[in-house]
């Protein structure tokens, strides 16, 4: 998966903080800001694990190999 771009970023960022808005609205803005970019970066790696797992299972299905439900789980 691509990184999410800065237009992406920032809009991810901005829904966030509106969802997030009574939680966060203690914070300082800089650390609003600091939190809410950490999130997005979390977000966007959670995302290219899960890609990357989905890759690796349909490698796995072309070979024929099966794959018990319960390995999947978290």
């Amino acid at each position: 998966m691509n990184q999410l771009t800065d237009k992406s970023r920032k809009q991810l960022k901005n829904n966030l903080d509106e969802a997030l808005d009574g939680s966060l609205g203690m914070l300082s803005s800089e650390m609003r800001d600091i939190l809410l970019d950490d999130l997005v970066t979390a977000f966007e790696n959670r995302l290219k694990v899960l890609r990357q797992i989905q890759l690796d299972l349909r490698c796995l299905s072309g070979i024929d190999v099966s794959v018990d439900n319960q390995t999947l789980q978290a």
